[in-house]
């Protein structure tokens, strides 16, 4: 009987695999025909990319893209599925439009599919950056509580055209200039806007949400230049991120009921500054930039004014002690803690600061301009220079290698050479201009 069974079995199976189709095991064939290996095109231009492919018995897709050295998509894909038999040969043309891409080594991804099986090959190439240059100045003015102005100054004709009212009071202002976007923080901490930095048209608006949270609830943000994210801290102890485009994306938990001051980014760390005791005394807690996962947190008496990248891991804190002495600070995120003080000439009330070309550095005190020199090992090399002035904000021209310096005494823009501070040029702002930026275009 048992045998009778097992020979049932046994001629069930054989009837069921007969009544299968053979699978197929054997992966498409695929070749990059052109453009040759190590070609370099402009970007803007078009890819003309010749592809062969061929199967023992189907084609379903071929799809083709350009990558970076990541694997990430940058232009395409193009994909298509119309095949006359198991074998083709065509020609696809590939647009590199994002304006903003350095120059560098990219990658022809080329894919085929069968149905069941997959393959895929890589063809390098090198892309040349389209020349960067600097397309307008913003000053940014508040007319009212609920209210601003921004106007800009082609750098090509030198005149100031009014651009634009915004229904936002002003208070911080970060200019994107990998996705013309100006991102708003109002002077009462109520409202995120994100507008078109060509237009000013609005992107996205996020306003103080219900919940009883102390005002002003939007602290402070900053730009990840290289991600291209976002990152806002509010006073209901979170730190929210917004891709270009307004776009939600992380939302990193402080579980920490104190108030956020500062933020900074060292390569793949987030360095949050926060009064945990009143005036005199702030906390630094990191976090990993992508993840937003908790790494640690330090102690120091100081009230931290900027948070600024020195090596690939560690920062340089500015800070003003109680009796408004100026420091600064190397921290170590590896090690957990922080150095004794720099040992610069007297500072008093820093207001902001910069990093400029290579190890220079700049920051704004009450008395003026003054800048320092760090070696990596943290030596100090040069400091003490002072360029006197009502200094309150500096950025750094990353083209003309100079400092774009707001001083609000002379309501004008110096640019100052940063080796000797030696003021090249003087830009007159519009009246009572608080605020300003500049936008780089390719």
């Amino acid at each position: 009987m048992m045998h009778r069974i097992i020979l049932i079995l046994t001629l069930i199976l054989v009837l069921l695999n007969s009544c299968r189709k053979d699978s197929d095991e054997r992966a498409p064939q695929i070749s990059i025909l052109n453009p040759a290996e190590f070609s370099n095109f402009d970007i803007g231009e078009e890819i003309i990319i010749q592809i062969q492919v061929s199967d023992d018995q189907n084609l379903e897709y071929v799809r083709v893209d350009i990558t970076n050295a990541s694997q990430s998509r940058v232009a395409g894909p193009s994909e298509y599925t119309n095949f006359s038999g198991t074998s083709d040969s065509r020609s696809i043309g590939i647009n590199v439009t994002n304006s903003q891409l350095p120059s560098g080594i990219y990658f022809i991804r080329a894919v085929v599919g069968d149905g069941e099986n997959e393959r895929v090959v890589f063809r390098e190439i090198s892309l040349s950056e389209i020349p960067l240059k600097l397309n307008r100045i913003y000053a940014f003015r508040a007319l009212g509580p609920n209210s601003t102005t921004v106007d800009s100054l082609n750098r090509q004709s030198n005149n100031w055209v009014s651009s634009a009212s915004v229904g936002i009071g002003l208070g911080k202002v970060t200019v994107n200039s990998a996705s013309n976007e100006i991102q708003f923080l109002s002077a009462d901490g109520a409202e995120l806007e994100l507008r078109d930095g060509l237009v000013m048209d609005l992107i996205q608006s996020h306003s103080y949400p219900s919940g009883g949270f102390s005002n002003p609830y939007w602290r402070v943000v900053t730009l990840n230049e290289n991600t291209q994210r976002y990152y806002c801290a509010s006073s209901d102890g979170k730190i929210r991120t917004y891709r270009a485009g307004g776009i939600p994306d992380l939302t990193i938990e402080t579980g920490i009921n104190s108030i956020p001051s500062s933020l900074g980014i060292v390569n793949e760390y987030l360095l949050l500054e926060q009064e945990v005791a009143g005036p005199g005394l702030d906390l630094i807690t990191t976090y990993f930039t992508e993840s937003g996962t908790y790494l640690q947190s330090d102690v120091i008496e100081a009230d931290l004014i900027q948070i600024l990248q020195f090596t690939s891991n560690k920062a340089l804190l500015f800070g003003n002690l109680e009796d408004g002495t100026g420091k600064v600070w190397i921290f170590d995120i590896l090690a957990n803690g922080y150095s004794s003080a720099l040992s610069l000439s007297s500072y008093s009330n820093i207001r902001t600061a910069i990093k400029a070309n290579g190890n220079q550095y700049i920051l704004a005190d009450e008395m003026g301009i003054r800048k320092f020199e760090l070696s990596s090992g943290g030596t100090l090399n040069n400091g003490g220079q002072l360029l006197a002035g009502d200094y309150t904000q500096l950025q750094y021209d990353k083209l003309g290698g100079g400092i774009y310096a707001l001083n609000a005494g002379t309501g004008q823009i110096d640019i100052v050479n940063p080796f000797d501070l030696t003021i090249i040029e003087s830009i007159l702002l519009p009246s009572n201009t608080q605020n300003f930026g500049l936008l780089y275009n390719r």
